[in-house]
């Protein structure tokens, strides 16, 4: 059997797919034909060229969306897509006479896709594979449309989903799908094309599988298996999407290679959070990170990579240095390029100047807000001392934080929690550029296996309902579909953030700098505001001390005593208390509750 895996909008045509990139090096490993059809390159442009907000829908979805509509009679729906496009195309219907934006879809979808799937014999056995990452599954219902009619006895099985009650959702939505796998999906896939070579027979021994059995959805016998083994020295293979962007004619000099060093969540603590869903835990060696680095460079000569993992770090900042040493080393012979997401519980100023020398020039990190109180109910394991940390040494290594992402609207949110915020923006004014470090409100997407989720009362789960793709669809496709397992939802936000909006906004819109010297035995501190002087303090000596001592490590009341104490045995934890709070009534040092993770806000090398 032929396994045919298919990348669908809205994924980047930027880079390759890694799941279906590793799937195909897995399946070839273990004797199976497998390629990849790159879809979101070959249907790019469908829609017209525009300005996409990806915070609120993905455009590349409504030609799919349309003809789902269409096929299902909804007109509501079709009518609901052509507005999205036409509210960012409104000068090409200035008579409001043509609005059918998307009435051409079909006839652009007949000729690309009869024309790539013309080369697949409808004798051959084929096995087509479609991701549901970024709701692939939508154009998938379309695809798998075009498959069925041209291959009769293909098969289609679906992946890349994170629960069982989402691929049961789909599979209800879509008859045209045959299977679907949740969670990892190298040997479940496997053992799924084993089973079809041998008849059907073994469908209930894959694991993690829903199939159709006598009209209805049956769940496989088993949920464990075996995973991936990240160590293996099987290495994903691009060559596909190579192939495709060379045939088409376009350059592949700045194409972004995706890189995975982790799998699941070493944390599994964010109650906002599912990516571990369906996952194992585990993390790869430093030596075949660099291994795969080398094999990429050597054979498809881009600089630019990419970590999938949502932590590079794994809890283990011992592991990242290994994996920064190696980084280095190859660095100092070739060109490499990455971006990464990092939680950064623990960092350290050696870490931090580590990676830009490695090559991280981008790094996004769990931010998530500027209140102590905001973090612990999210279940963050860091907290606002560790964001002033990584946004400190991050600029002084000249490392942009892309995506600083404040997330608003969580169940047990309380005004205080968002004034909590407003002043802590403060705290961080030396550092906001918008080119550096950007601070990115977003709503709590409430997903539907998510700890928060569990924690929202039956009644109250009405107010989240904002989510624009679900609307697009025909209500004849989700009735009685439990949307959350579906898709993520917002609810309408607190007005406090409008407030806090504007004053972050204001940080950014002017500029606040400082000096720190020693003056004739003093040292003087003084603040500027857009180049003017605003303010001049005298540090005494406690304060310079706790500054100097804080300045590159967060410490806690009594690790700070104890170097403070080395340097002068007389300090007494009073006056320490005092100036602890003088400074911080400055807004030059933070610290949370009983003087817990106290960290200098300036540069303070005194």
């Amino acid at each position: 059997m032929k396994v045919i895996l298919n990348c669908l909008p809205p994924a980047r045509t930027d880079t390759p797919s890694a799941a279906l990139s590793i799937l195909k090096a897995h399946l070839t490993t273990n004797g199976v034909e497998t390629l990849v059809i790159y879809w979101n390159i070959l249907l790019d442009g469908i829609l017209p060229s525009f300005e996409r907000n990806t915070d609120t829908i993905h455009f590349d979805l409504l030609p799919y969306l349309y003809l789902i509509a269409e096929e299902h009679g909804d007109d509501i729906a079709r009518s609901r897509a052509n507005a999205y496009v036409k509210a960012e195309l409104p000068e090409r219907d200035v008579l409001n006479d043509s609005s059918d934006y998307l009435g051409g879809t079909r006839r652009v979808l007949d000729k690309r896709i009869a024309r790539e799937l013309s080369r697949y014999s409808p004798d051959e056995p084929l096995l087509f594979g479609i991701s549901c990452r970024y709701e692939q599954w939508i154009p998938g219902m379309v695809l798998a449309g075009y498959v069925k009619r041209l291959f009769t006895d293909a098969r289609i099985v679906i992946g890349g989903l994170g629960s069982r009650d989402r691929a049961a959702a789909v599979m209800k939505m879509c008859g045209l799908f045959d299977y679907a796998i949740w969670g990892e999906g190298e040997y479940p896939l496997l053992e799924l094309v084993r089973a079809l070579d041998g008849g059907n027979a073994g469908l209930a021994a894959v694991p993690r599988l829903l199939f159709r059995e006598g009209g209805t959805l049956r769940n496989s016998d088993t949920e464990t298996g075996r995973f991936f083994d990240m160590n293996s020295g099987v290495f994903a293979d691009h060559d596909d999407y190579f192939s495709c962007l060379e045939a088409l004619g376009k350059d592949t000099s700045a194409v972004i290679l995706p890189l995975e060093s982790t799998r699941g969540c070493t944390w599994n603590a964010c109650r906002f959070c599912v990516y571990s869903d369906g996952m194992r835990t585990r993390k790869r060696e430093p030596s075949r990170v660099t291994e795969e680095v080398r094999r990429l460079l050597d054979r498809h000569h881009t600089p630019y990579f990419a970590f999938m993992d949502n932590d590079i770090v794994a809890n283990d900042p011992e592991r990242l240095e290994s994996v920064l040493d190696d980084l280095i080393s190859l660095r100092e012979q070739r060109e490499i390029n990455f971006i990464a997401e990092v939680i950064h519980k623990g960092f350290t100023k050696r870490i931090m100047e580590k990676l830009p020398r490695a090559g991280f020039g981008r790094i996004h990190f769990g931010y998530e807000s500027l209140s102590d109180s905001l973090l612990a109910k999210m279940g963050k394991k860091t907290n606002f001392s560790d964001n002033i940390f990584f946004v400190k040494f991050a600029r002084k290594s000249g490392i942009k934080l892309p995506s600083a992402n404040i997330i608003r609207g969580i169940p047990s949110e309380e005004d205080v929690d968002i004034l909590a915020c407003m002043d802590n923006l403060h705290f961080l004014r030396f550092y906001y550029d918008n080119e550096f470090f950007r601070h990115t409100i977003i709503p709590l997407r409430l997903a539907g296996h998510s700890r928060f989720h569990d924690m929202v009362p039956a009644d109250e789960l009405g107010r989240f309902n904002e989510n624009e793709i679900f609307r697009l669809l025909p209500g004849v496709m989700t009735e009685g579909i439990d949307r959350f397992a579906l898709f993520d939802f917002s609810a309408p936000h607190n007005t406090l953030w409008n407030a806090f909006a504007k004053i972050n906004d204001f940080y950014y819109n002017h500029t606040y700098s400082y000096t720190v010297r020693r003056e004739e035995g003093d040292v003087i501190y003084r603040e500027f505001f857009d180049g003017a002087p605003v303010l001049e303090l005298v540090l005494g000596d406690v304060a310079s001390a706790i500054l100097r001592e804080t300045n590159e490590r967060i410490l806690d009341l009594r690790d700070l005593l104890t170097s403070l104490r080395e340097r002068d045995p007389q300090t007494d934890e009073t006056s320490v208390r005092a100036a602890l709070d003088a400074l911080k009534a400055r807004h030059l040092v933070y610290f949370g509750e009983t003087y817990g993770s106290i960290i200098s806000v300036i540069d303070a090398d005194i």
